[in-house]
């Protein structure tokens, strides 16, 4: 049997860095853990909580916060005054929004929002101008906002088992993403936004409705790995597509490069 409460005594251990209360079976952390204030990094994964206390904004120092595999629908505003985070872990939650408050964590690096039941993604995430890795996988996400694409130090995008059918041509602005992962949405059309993404080397789009892939993915220098395997697709031809992600990338290529 692991935890099952905390006693409001925690709030004494004013001098810890470091607390891991990872799998246990606590439903609820205690306002006092607001007292706590030197704290950098806190585990509270695979619990059964289903609301975070206001107080937890008062820990100010925090710069790990992680959350999965737990039962979270909403977070509180005063998530937003974390602003020492780098690291926002809520994996396998069931979040079906975010605040926007989540734009005012200006240190985050890393943040995984996967396996929730995301609808929307807030404007507010374009704030997040220092992110490098975002996990949006596994949600209901159906349309990305414009302010993706001020996200320009992002290197991975994983967006994949959602409900997207387009793509904002601002997705064209992450200059630095080398990993895009878009398979199993509702994708029916690519923008020419997407030949911009000079750094991409991986490109995940199946299991969407593309009937044709554009010529600009043929100026994707660094790209190695294509996956665009089961779509309906016409353009590039049938054929061409059975041959493999060279075959397929050297026919756009060739193809953009004849009609300049």
């Amino acid at each position: 049997m692991g935890l099952t409460a905390l006693p409001e005594a925690i709030g004494e251990l004013t001098s810890l860095t470091t607390l891991d209360l990872s799998v246990n079976q606590l439903t609820v952390v205690p306002e006092a853990i607001g007292e706590l204030t030197s704290l950098t990094e806190l585990h509270l994964g695979a619990n059964h909580l289903t609301v975070l206390p206001e107080a937890i904004g008062r820990l100010t120092n925090l710069t790990e916060l992680h959350l999965g595999a737990n039962q979270l629908t909403v977070l509180p505003e005063a998530i937003g005054q974390l602003t020492s985070l780098t690291t926002l872990h809520l994996s396998a939650n069931q979040l079906t929004a975010l605040p926007e408050a989540i734009g005012q964590l200006a240190n985050l690096t890393l943040l995984h929002l996967d396996g929730n039941q995301l609808t929307v993604v807030p404007e507010a995430i374009g704030q997040l101008a220092d992110l490098t890795e975002l996990y949006l996988n596994v949600n209901e996400v159906t349309v990305l906002p414009e302010a993706i694409g001020r996200l320009t130090n992002l290197t991975l995008l994983q967006l994949s088992v959602n409900h997207l059918t387009v793509l904002p041509e601002a997705i064209g602005r992450l200059s630095n993403l080398t990993e895009l992962h878009l398979d199993a949405n509702q994708l029916t059309v690519l923008p020419e936004a997407i030949g911009q993404l000079a750094d991409l080397t991986t490109l995940y789009l199946s299991a969407n409705q593309l009937t044709v892939l554009p010529e600009a993915i043929g100026e994707l220098a660094s790209l190695t790995t294509l996956d665009v395997s089961g779509n309906p697709l016409t353009y590039p031809p049938p054929a061409v597509v059975a041959d493999g992600s060279e075959a397929v990338v050297s026919f756009l290529r060739a193809a953009r490069e004849s009609s300049a």
